[in-house]
């Protein structure tokens, strides 16, 4: 299996459980795990389909309502992410992955904020490459537009 991306529209998903770069780091652990959406416990770097990005805490900020952002992978304290299964969250100084505001539409903004266990703070494992998908919504983690540049925030879309 290699990493991809997949076209929908002019949109790329980004893909955080596509392959082989995950599975390295830990995030998920074995093939049934992947096909029953299940993340497990584990801590590390979340690479996207697109060669060298990872997920990224902007400025490794510990503030509710810190950007995440697509950025080059450099083993920084900004990529390091927890995933916790018990409540379906990856987590990053002490702050969860959120959809902004607890939207469901596309292009709604994703950010870090104080760990409630809402729905829009629940992430899982969908399709057949496995993109990082969240709960409430049903929505993928998505990089707009096919955008490569450092800084890029992201959202949620189909």
């Amino acid at each position: 299996m290699s990493v991809r991306s997949r076209f929908l529209g002019f949109r790329t998903v980004l893909l955080i459980c596509a392959c082989a770069a995950l599975l390295l780091a830990g995030l998920v652990s074995t093939p049934a795990a992947k096909a029953a959406g299940v993340l497990t416990d584990a801590t590390g770097p979340v690479h996207s389909g697109l060669s060298g990005k990872c997920l990224d805490d902007y400025g490794n900020s510990s503030a509710n309502g810190a950007t995440v952002d697509l950025y080059d992978c450099n083993g920084s304290p900004a990529q390091n992410w927890t995933v916790k299964a018990a409540s379906s969250s990856l987590q990053i100084n002490g702050l969860c992955l959120a959809v902004t505001g607890g939207g469901t539409s596309n292009g709604t903004l994703v950010h870090l904020e104080t760990c409630n266990g809402g729905g829009n703070q629940q992430w899982g494992l969908g399709g057949s490459v496995h993109e990082l998908v969240n709960l409430a919504s049903g929505r993928c983690l998505d990089d707009p537009g096919f955008n490569t540049t450092n800084g890029t925030r992201l959202q949620i879309y189909d």
